[in-house]
């Protein structure tokens, strides 16, 4: 038996209808995923330059005391 003309159009109206459904569900979740690796990313940069500039500060402390040791170690020779 041959489906009537308005059964075919009927299931493609609902096939349509199915895929447009699954594809802007499919773009949101594509969004949202998006967002949070956008996120993680903005992240780990402000930590890699908190580090970064902590790392800094120690450095030039290091200098800084190597310098005074070395100051003080030639003026008492």
């Amino acid at each position: 038996m041959r489906p009537r003309p308005d059964d075919r159009h009927s299931l493609w109206s609902l096939t349509r209808a199915a895929f447009s459904a699954w594809s802007v569900a499919s773009h949101s979740v594509a969004l949202d995923n998006a967002r949070v690796a956008a996120t993680a990313c903005s992240r780990a940069r402000v930590e890699r330059e908190e580090v970064a500039r902590y790392l800094a500060v120690r450095a030039v402390a290091r200098t800084a005391a190597a310098d005074g040791a070395t100051r003080v170690r030639s003026t008492t020779h």
